[in-house]
């Protein structure tokens, strides 16, 4: 084992460590890599993905990737390869990922009609208090 991957994998090392970068630069990262590190990070969302491990980072940098290696990632049968991998598990994660979300916000949206209701109840006894003195 790498001393300096603190003894964990490449892989969960490489994760941790761009969970950690900030969206914009997250973007000038991936503008700066060349091609071929592209791709061996492409492979590693692979892994990511099928363990369900960050998956809006994962989604993310997918989408970048893609977007800035289009062309070569078309021409390069390798790439084909990986892209077909990554393609059912990104559409399964983000849709999975989706539901959670909108799961999350349908519950935020009850509390707050609750939330609402309470003080609105809270109001009105107040009032009616005011109106006796």
């Amino acid at each position: 084992p790498n001393p300096l991957l603190m003894g964990v994998s490449p892989e969960r090392y490489a994760l941790a460590a761009l969970a950690t970068v900030k969206p914009a630069d997250l973007e000038r990262a991936v503008l700066s890599l060349p091609f071929t590190s592209a791709l061996a990070l492409l492979d590693f969302l692979s892994g990511w993905l099928e363990k369900g491990e960050k998956i809006e980072l994962t989604c993310r940098l997918a989408s970048l990737i893609v977007r800035l290696h289009y062309q070569q990632l078309g021409a390069t049968a390798n790439a084909r390869g990986v892209l077909l991998r990554i393609r059912p598990l990104l559409r399964d994660r983000a849709n999975s990922f989706r539901d959670v979300l909108g799961f999350n916000l349908a519950g935020l949206g009850m509390w707050a009609s609750r939330v609402q209701e309470t003080v609105g109840a809270a109001g009105r006894k107040r009032k009616k208090g005011d109106d006796s003195d």
